[in-house]
């Protein structure tokens, strides 16, 4: 062998007995053994060693045939992954945490995604949304483009490098309220998101937001970066909002779906070409508004 051959074959290690054995010159049963030579994958030959290749390991069983696999676990439970399309098997592993957030987990639950930081949602959607830019910059037609970043957003679940950015800080204690004459269901929707929660756990869900909250700061800045350095900073007009606040443990309630004030304020920022200067306002705005 004179030179690197490279190979996609479906080997497996008990492959390894019977091509020592044909190197070596000795007989061997396939039927005995279970097994195929790689010995016509060394010589060059593109033809399969098998259609699909078969691994068992703890009660686990694997079926694989170059695209998709199959996997049945030891509890029975079942996963197909497209390695074509999903080459990191990230799928599954961001469904079952979200089912176990969604169906085990209480309310409060906050940790590190379990996805790594360039498959992240909204590390995607901006990436995906400067590619945008850079290719419709030299059209010469007007554009608009929206960057809706699903965070932050329960799963409190921001990559872990960002989480680790936050570190451990100490933040405000939530605005309480002991429920005296509040509806029925104020009430038993606080038992339900915050019942159990300790001070510990409501530091750890606003690390996990302000983590997220990073995240769309770092891509919201490489879109302004982008407007700058385009020379499209003075002929765009910028909008930053929300389409809701988040309680974060305030009167004892977290996420939306209330009157309170930390679910209705929402941030809400225009620049326009040629604007020089801040100006705050106090005007009863809605988001319906933008559309005139």
């Amino acid at each position: 062998m004179t030179q690197r051959r490279d190979s996609d074959a479906l080997a497996e290690l008990m492959d390894l007995a019977p091509t020592c054995l044909e190197l070596a010159g000795a007989d061997w049963n396939r039927r005995e053994m279970d097994a195929v030579s790689l010995v016509p994958v060394l010589n060059g030959s593109t033809e399969p060693l098998r259609p699909v290749q078969r691994s068992e390991l703890h009660n686990c069983t694997m079926l694989f045939d170059g695209r998709y696999k199959w996997i049945r676990s030891y509890n029975d439970t079942n996963e197909l992954y497209d390695l074509e399309t999903d080459p990191q098997e990230l799928v599954r592993t961001l469904e079952k945490d979200y089912r176990s957030y969604m169906r085990q987990k209480p309310r409060y639950y906050a940790q590190p995604s379990v996805l790594p930081d360039e498959v992240f949602l909204d590390t995607f959607i901006g990436e995906k949304s400067l590619e945008w830019l850079n290719e419709h910059d030299n059209t010469g037609a007007p554009w608009h483009l929206t960057v809706s970043f699903a965070g932050p957003h329960n799963p409190w679940d921001p990559p872990k490098e960002d989480y680790d950015a936050v570190g451990d800080t100490l933040w405000p204690d939530p605005i309480p309220n002991d429920m005296e004459g509040k509806p029925a269901w104020i009430r038993r929707r606080a038992a339900q998101q915050t019942g159990g929660m300790t001070q510990a756990d409501l530091q750890q869900v606003k690390r996990c937001y302000a983590g997220s909250v990073r995240v769309i700061d770092r891509w919201i800045g490489k879109l302004l970066d982008w407007l700058e350095t385009s020379g499209h900073k003075d002929d765009t007009v910028v909008i930053f909002c929300a389409d809701h606040g988040e309680l974060l443990g305030d009167h004892g309630l977290l996420e939306k779906s209330c009157m309170y004030e930390g679910c209705l304020r929402i941030p809400l920022l225009v620049h326009l070409p040629g604007m020089t200067q801040r100006r705050d306002s106090d005007a009863l705005a809605e988001l319906m508004d933008l559309a005139p």
